[in-house]
Formats: structure tokens, C-alpha cells, sequence
């Protein structure tokens, strides 16, 4: 990946050295003649190779006198394809990592979001990240995944420091009721305990929907959504907030059992609630599943492969929890 770099007047280059977990740095005022400038790591995640680098600016907070660079790398770690990030100072030669070296920071807590390159010129100067979600099951061969939903990036300070939050962007977000089938589904203050369903003959019944909730756990263990879920309640994904764990989660265990391969049945992130409250983004397209947490602090993407009966959707709270407002939007 290589980019102009005004302040210096060249073009800078990003280059993977897999083994050693490191990005190198070149410089060019020519895209022909190429200087190395430096070299960036050991850091983070090292079990596995460095690929796909990248380098771009964001504004913190959205101060565009205070700017950070987010450094990508992606590797495939113990549970198949990520990608990590560093926050830190780039002065057109050096990138100072903000955190010390052990730190971790994933973009996506998922098994699929990989090799992901943003726009640095996408409209409104809007910095857009793209990922490729990689299913990594043999079975769907030579079927390779698909693109990720468009995901504007920013910085925000934390009471953990400045971290990356992702959000599906805007350019998409803003047209939704173009491209869904009518106005979405709304509700306020609705209780939850046990399962409601939401899906009937006439809506939310083919896997394509995009969901947005702002919920309340209460004193509820578990509330979210269940998704590509069948008549007997026999198969079915289970999108939720574990507020025990302060997880955000996807569990697939109950659509997927009876396969040998356990691995990434569920998959977590950390995430605490704001006021009170757990801000859920659930993106479903009949084989993908993304989830943004928290306006986008936390993401989990995986592939998903539901039954052909499986096209239920329910919300769910043990034992009861209120989602302060809720829009579904069918997309099929």
C-alpha cells in the first residue's frame, strides 16, 4: 500500500516482513526510486505472519488539529483469519506506536474480517474501511467470501486511551430506505422476556435485514436477537450482550452442532454498557453476519450457513430486559 505524503513531499510504501512481524517503511519522490525509511515492530500479535499493512490519518474526536495514524497489519491468529491495529505518530519517516509493544488491539473480534484497505478519498473525506470476509471452510469450495459492509472509520479518546471505532458508513446507512423493502419495523420501550418473535410471512423471513437497538439489560443475563432460526427452535444463531461477562457475543453452537470442527462456535468481545445502555448494529445477508457494538467500539464479522428452513427472527431476554428502541429494516 503506498500514499502521498504532503508534509514531506513523497510517496510512502508500506511493506509486510511476514516472518519477522514487521512493517517497513520506503519513500519515493518518483514511484520509481524507493529509500527505505524505517521499520515498525516486533508488536502486538506475533504468533502468526504479518500481511496487508497500511497507514492513514484520523482526526481524534473529530479535531482535525489533533491527528493520529491507525496502523493495519493482518495475520491469521488461533482462531483463522484478524487483523490488528496501532494507533501512533507518523512524521514521513517513523511510526511511533501511542501504546506499549504488548498491547493488542483487533479491528474485528470475528473469524472472517481480513486484509482490510481504506479509502483515503471517499466522499465528504470520509475514511472508509472495506474487508474481505473469508469463510475458510472447506466446504463452500471455491467459493472464497465476500466484501464486508463499508465501514467508516474515527478515533475516539476512551477511558482506556484513543482507540479505532467502525461504524457501516453513512454513504449506506443515510439510503437504507431506498434499499430496503418499505419503512422498517419500529418500536419504543419494548419489554422483552423469553423469546418474542419478530418475524412473520411478511417480513424479516429470508435472512436479509439489518437491525438497529439501543438496549437496556437490566438486570437481564442475556438479551439480543436470534437469527436464521428454524420452526422447532432446533437451529439458530444467537447475537446478544452477556451482562455478567460484559461481552458482546455471536454464538453459533446451535446451528452448527454435530460438526467435529468446534472452533469459533462463539465468538466475544469485550464491551461495557454506556449509561446504561448497549447500542447493537446486527447486519445480516444470508451467508454474513456482522455486529457493531456501542456505535461501533466493538465488531464481531463471521460467516454464517443456516439451513434452508432456518429464516426465523426472534429477540430474546433471560429473564427480562426492555430495548429502549428498536428498527429492523427487511433488506431481502
Amino acid at each position: 500500500m503506498f500514499f502521498w505524503f504532503e508534509p514531506t513531499k513523497q510517496w510512502i510504501m508500506t511493506v509486510a516482513l511476514v516472518n519477522e512481524h514487521m512493517v517497513r517503511f520506503y519513500g519515493s519522490k518518483n514511484l520509481r526510486e524507493w529509500t527505505k525509511l524505517s521499520d515498525f515492530g516486533p508488536a502486538g500479535s506475533t504468533r502468526n505472519g504479518w500481511e496487508c499493512p497500511s497507514l492513514i490519518p484520523l482526526p481524534v474526536n473529530g479535531d482535525l488539529h489533533h491527528i493520529k495514524y491507525v496502523l493495519f497489519v493482518s495475520l491469521f491468529g488461533d482462531h483463522g483469519p484478524a487483523m490488528q491495529y496501532f494507533v501512533g505518530d507518523f512524521d514521513g519517516k517513523t511510526f511511533k506506536n501511542l501504546n506499549s509493544a504488548d498491547k493488542v488491539f483487533r479491528v474485528d473480534h470475528g473469524d472472517s474480517f481480513y486484509a482490510a484497505i481504506a479509502w483515503r478519498d471517499a466522499p465528504q473525506d470520509k475514511k472508509i474501511l472495506l474487508g474481505w470476509l473469508i469463510n475458510g471452510k472447506p466446504e463452500t469450495y471455491p467459493w472464497k467470501g465476500q466484501m464486508s459492509i463499508p465501514r467508516d472509520l474515527s478515533l475516539r479518546t476512551t477511558g482506556e486511551g484513543i482507540r479505532l471505532f467502525q461504524n457501516p458508513t453513512t454513504i449506506i446507512n443515510n439510503r437504507l430506505a431506498k434499499l430496503s423493502n418499505g419503512t422498517p419495523f419500529i418500536r419504543n420501550n419494548m419489554p422483552l422476556k423469553g423469546m418474542v418473535p419478530l418475524s412473520n410471512a411478511n417480513r424479516f423471513n429470508k435472512n436479509a435485514y439489518w437491525i438497529e437497538a439501543d438496549i437496556q439489560p437490566g438486570k437481564s443475563a442475556k438479551t439480543g436477537f436470534v437469527i436464521a432460526e428454524n420452526k422447532n427452535y432446533s437451529k439458530m444463531i444467537m447475537v446478544g450482550y452477556d451482562r455478567d461477562k460484559q461481552e458482546l457475543y455471536v454464538d453459533c453452537s446451535k446451528s452448527e452442532h454435530g460438526r467435529k470442527d468446534t472452533t469459533n462456535l462463539v465468538q466475544t468481545a469485550p464491551l461495557k454498557p454506556s449509561n446504561g445502555i448497549i447500542k447493537l448494529w446486527v447486519l445480516v445477508d444470508r451467508s454474513s453476519l456482522e455486529v457493531f457494538g456501542n456505535g461501533g467500539e466493538q465488531v464481531i464479522s463471521t460467516m454464517i450457513y443456516p439451513d434452508n428452513d432456518a429464516t426465523a427472527l426472534s429477540a430474546f431476554s433471560t429473564p427480562g430486559s426492555v430495548i429502549k428502541t428498536l428498527k429492523i429494516w427487511d433488506m431481502d
